[in-house]
């Protein structure tokens, strides 16, 4: 009763934090008559989320793999209202949950969000920063979980990444020959350069997957 009483005051915002946290923590802590407050609170209050809250309420609870009823309906629809104002990393974000959830999602919403990803104009491939190159990653993860086609736009950024990744693989080779016996990077440079092959794997292999060469992590 308290818990219901604490979610029931909350607003979007704080929903999301919440579902949030919960994502982010040890399954050991979850506590399921909370999740489900907090999932039924979700969907009551769904029109009043804006664009970036449907997006992360719905990849929090896709993380949890917390299904519930209306929820997937609710913010799904919530997040297609705003349709071609929606963000690469929002449409990934939330058609991520979207896939990661069982229950059905209402199709003219889902429509509506691959309709969306259609119409996205990506930033050219030379400015795109390490959050762009991520949520293009998770938008590619997104779709071919949902067995969605890929728009055209993205196809053409992922032609243009996998010929830069070639480039950028030669030259990576002849620094760490350079660099042979030189200062070790610091912990943090590391941790960059782990994010970068990793998201730059990712994104060739959705390159290769939509050319064709289909990757045996997807059947």
């Amino acid at each position: 009763r308290p818990c219901r009483q604490v979610v029931t005051g909350m607003n979007p915002r704080s929903l999301c934090e919440m579902a949030a946290s919960f994502a982010a923590s040890d399954r050991r802590v979850w506590i399921p008559s909370a999740l489900d407050v907090l999932a039924e609170e979700s969907v009551a209050k769904a029109r009043l989320f804006t664009q970036a809250q449907a997006a992360a309420c719905l990849a929090a609870f896709g993380i949890m793999r917390w299904d519930h009823d209306g929820l997937v309906a609710a913010l799904g629809a919530r997040l297609a209202d705003f349709g071609p104002r929606l963000q690469l990393g929002e449409l990934g974000l939330g058609l991520q949950g979207i896939g990661r959830l069982p229950s059905d999602s209402e199709p003219e919403a889902l429509r509506r969000l691959l309709d969306a990803a259609a119409g996205l104009s990506l930033a050219p491939l030379t400015s795109a920063g390490d959050a762009a190159r991520r949520d293009a990653a998770t938008l590619c993860s997104a779709l071919r979980h949902l067995s969605a086609p890929a728009p055209a736009s993205l196809l053409h950024w992922l032609e243009q990444h996998a010929a830069e990744s070639a480039e950028e693989a030669a030259l990576a080779i002849a620094s760490a020959r350079e660099r042979d016996g030189g200062p070790s990077r610091d912990d943090g440079a590391k941790d960059v350069v782990r994010f970068r092959r990793r998201n730059a794997a990712q994104l060739n292999d959705a390159w290769r997957f939509w050319r064709g060469e289909q990757s045996g992590d997807d059947g």
